[in-house]
């Protein structure tokens, strides 16, 4: 793997001047600065994972989100395949390497997981939303072409920085077999899902989401919640303010760590980063296979 090491950067912006003086700037720019021309060529290392027996280091296939499988074998990866768009691979690590398309979806995938057996995997894909607005129109006449129609904005979160239009679907949880098959859908409705996790014997899928009516005004708010992959039950775990996510299954399934932020404005953030130093909780989530919910929302530790 190529890495790019810069040992300082600085970009650097005047107003126009003459000819000659551009020039002149231009022929005697240092050596050591990154011209604002260069800077799409930058290249990052992104998510590191080691195997689990510290080996495999080498470079491997185009692809990303890539995750070890638990018993050091296998690599699952998102990169591009048939019939079109990103798809889920998985490749051996023996000395052959052979690497196979597991998944042909519609729609691109991610946050691949995968279960502590080696046989599943999970992952969240967007639905589409079926538009309801559709008003008839008339054929045009020959030669002439309509308008292209306005969009209309149904939604109060309907637009990301750097991805665009996020009103067209919601993101929900599938489940899919390593070796290939057909997906399977685990969460429903209107509540966006993310970060699923699995319990240690496979059972269940933690995840973030907000599964309350009119979820979507409630701002910067979150809950951590857990389905169960045989009948389809979903549990909340966490009852508390602002945002809840990336859950962890404890090694026995009886807790479940992740990220609290108690704020919903912006005093839990610093910049672009989020200050979890004093916000990381560790709540006990009674075995969630169990009946009983008393034990939800007690805090246990503190980061």
């Amino acid at each position: 793997m190529r890495t790019l090491r810069i040992a300082a950067a600085s970009i650097a912006f005047a107003t126009a001047g003459t000819p000659a003086i551009a020039q002149s700037s231009a022929t005697q720019r240092p050596q050591n600065r990154i011209a604002l021309e260069q800077y799409l060529d930058w290249e990052d290392v992104q998510s590191p994972q080691l195997s689990p027996d510290g080996s495999h280091q080498r470079a491997l296939v185009q692809g990303s989100d890539v995750h070890w499988s638990p018993d050091g074998k296998r690599v699952a990866y998102v990169a591009k395949g048939e019939p079109n768009g990103s798809q889920i691979f998985v490749r051996w690590m023996d000395a052959e390497g052979a690497a196979t398309q597991v998944s042909h979806l519609t729609e691109a995938p991610s946050s691949l997981e995968w279960s502590p057996d080696g046989k599943t995997l999970a992952f969240t894909m967007n639905v589409p939303v079926k538009d309801t607005w559709r008003i008839p129109m008339p054929t045009p006449p020959k030669g002439a072409k309509w308008t292209e129609p306005p969009k209309i904005i149904t939604k109060l979160n309907y637009r990301s920085d750097r991805i665009g239009y996020t009103d067209d679907g919601i993101r929900h949880i599938f489940v899919i077999p390593a070796d290939g098959g057909t997906p399977r859908q685990i969460t429903t409705g209107d509540w966006a899902a993310s970060a699923p996790s699995f319990s240690a014997d496979g059972k269940w899928i933690a995840f973030s989401s907000l599964r309350e009516k009119d979820a979507e005004s409630m701002f910067r708010k979150s809950q951590i919640y857990a389905a169960n992959l045989e009948t389809g039950e979903i549990k909340q775990i966490s009852h508390r303010n602002g945002t809840n996510g990336n859950p962890e299954f404890s090694p026995d399934g009886k807790l479940i760590a992740f990220m609290s932020a108690d704020s919903v404005d912006h005093s839990a953030w610093g910049g672009n980063e989020a200050v979890v130093d004093e916000r990381r909780r560790i709540e006990r989530a009674s075995r969630v296979g169990h009946s009983g919910s008393s034990d939800l929302g007690r805090c246990v530790g503190e980061g």
